[in-house]
């Protein structure tokens, strides 16, 4: 008799990372995945969660993978990485999950007047300004705030405009969708600001 063909148990993905890229406001742009190969494996199935279930990412031949079409705020994303072997093999257990989380935003309407503080050395308030369009946005009645102003298209956040608190105006076109602001502040400033989008 033939004997039946035993393949060897796939291990679990080691040494797993999650890595965010930022705009320099803060805001989430990728989320680079590693691991560390897997002895028998010749591929790898990339999984994440955004709050919705478990969705497929990719089936990966390395040992990394780029998740680029991500919320840049107000998502949290797991991530689970799961050795498979070309004979239709898979291990019994994915990888430990690795968890990224954009800034929490508050939301404002357009023409809203918003208020805050920067109360720690660093701090920033994020925003989200629900579809003005063609936007300017002038902070005001700033109470000893240094610091940078930042309003970003929230579906293309490298498409954004920045100025220092009380210069002037900040603009950005936006084709009608979402804006989110974000008031930084400078070094060990502090203080109140308030700002009108419209």
């Amino acid at each position: 008799n033939q004997s039946s063909i035993v393949y060897p148990a796939l291990g679990t993905p080691a040494n797993f990372t999650a890595s965010p890229s930022t705009t320099s406001s803060g805001l989430l742009q990728s989320v680079s995945l590693s691991w560390a190969s897997v002895q028998g494996a010749d591929s790898y199935q990339v999984e994440y969660n955004d709050g919705y279930g478990w969705s497929y990412l990719g089936n990966v031949y390395g040992t990394g993978y780029n998740h680029n079409s991500i919320q840049p705020v107000d998502t949290t994303y797991q991530y689970r990485v799961t050795a498979q072997s070309s004979y239709g093999i898979q291990a019994s257990q994915p990888s430990a999950v690795r968890t990224v989380s954009g800034p929490e935003t508050e939301s404002r309407s357009f023409g809203s007047q918003v208020s805050g503080s920067i109360q720690t050395a660093g701090e920033r308030k994020y925003y989200r300004i629900s579809n003005p369009g063609y936007s300017s946005l002038r902070v005001q009645n700033s109470s000893g705030l240094s610091g940078t102003v930042y309003i970003h298209s929230a579906s293309n956040v490298n498409n954004y405009s920045d100025s220092a608190i009380g210069s002037g105006t900040s603009q950005i076109y936006t084709s009608g969708g979402d804006v989110i602001v974000v008031v930084e502040g400078n070094g060990n400033s502090t203080g109140s600001f308030s700002f009108t989008v419209q």
